[in-house]
């Protein structure tokens, strides 16, 4: 069942890079941004480690969940505040003649190369494949009508993206009976659930993206619904994606996922479960929002934001 969470998860990663790269691009850099993604980080991995500290009766993981992006607790926020540091000279290159060609190698690189031969040497961190995208995304923006596909089009190569994850997961066995030497290349059952940088995740990513940005939905009260629960993804992305201290999903034991999944109809019944996890973890996204809208509004907060993008901005 994680697989088919996490099949998905890794493409989501990458539209949340995408979708915040998109707008960040022409926004100027302010402090106020990195501030209150770490200060909800913070939330919501302090609620997780102390629900783990009470029921465990291990303080030392509450300890832990108060650093979640030097602990790294959730795998993919420290890379993301890094690449939200670095929008002022990722703008920048945006600017270079040549960031075509320099795109295109490092897409051979950072992505075909890793996944036709995910065994490599090459050490590709998640910070490095957000920068990436962010200029990918970038580019595309900037040059946005020579990438404009159509609405079925974008569709097909999310759905292509997508099943090929699972479908690997569920019959890599028969495939490595086929093509035994796969594996001298490090081909693993678990590897487009690995990397956000293999050509699936990253097709996925931004197929999916861009069929949504050809809906054109109007000013309407299903426009309004969609704006209220993009508002929420934040909380979506950090509670879904942090681990329990054993390693697994942590709410996967906390609302017993494996009773309730249990017997026939699993394909819909994982699905299902998506569905009312999102919506739950939107709502309570907005109450984060909420309450870290209003400390971000405080005066002493303001000035000390303000005196950062400053210091940092004439650097």
């Amino acid at each position: 069942m994680e697989f088919f969470l996490g099949g998905g998860g890794r493409i989501s990663v990458n539209v949340f890079v995408i979708i915040s790269s998109w707008y960040l691009v022409d926004k100027t850099f302010t402090f106020k941004r990195i501030l209150s993604t770490w200060v909800s980080t913070l939330i919501y991995s302090a609620i997780v480690g102390g629900y783990f500290a009470f029921t465990l009766g291990n303080f030392e993981i509450f300890a832990f969940h108060l650093l979640p992006i030097s602990t790294n607790v959730i795998w993919f926020m420290r890379a993301y505040i890094l690449m939200l540091l670095m929008t002022p000279v990722l703008n920048y290159l945006l600017e270079m003649p040549q960031l075509k060609k320099f795109l295109i190698i490092l897409f051979a690189v950072f992505s075909i190369y890793k996944t036709l031969y995910p065994g490599n040497v090459l050490d590709i961190g998640d910070w490095e494949v957000f920068l990436f995208i962010y200029l990918i995304t970038g580019y595309i923006k900037k040059n946005k009508q020579r990438y404009i596909l159509k609405r079925k089009t974008f569709l097909f190569l999310f759905l292509l993206a997508y099943f090929t994850n699972i479908l690997w997961y569920v019959y890599y066995y028969e495939i490595i009976n086929i093509l035994p030497f796969l594996t001298k290349f490090g081909y693993g059952r678990y590897m487009f659930n690995i990397y956000v940088n293999n050509i699936q995740c990253m097709l996925g990513g931004f197929a999916l993206f861009g069929y949504f940005k050809t809906l054109h939905i109007g000013r309407s009260r299903l426009s309004n619904i969609i704006s209220w629960f993009s508002d929420g993804t934040l909380g979506v992305y950090i509670l879904l994606a942090m681990n329990s201290p054993e390693g697994y999903l942590w709410w996967i034991d906390l609302i017993k996922v494996r009773d309730w999944i249990y017997g026939d109809h699993l394909l819909p019944k994982i699905y299902l479960l998506i569905i009312i996890l999102f919506v739950f973890t939107v709502c309570i996204d907005h109450v984060r929002a909420f309450a870290v809208n209003r400390l971000m509004k405080i005066k002493r907060v303001t000035g000390i934001c303000s005196a950062f993008d400053r210091f940092y901005t004439t650097k």
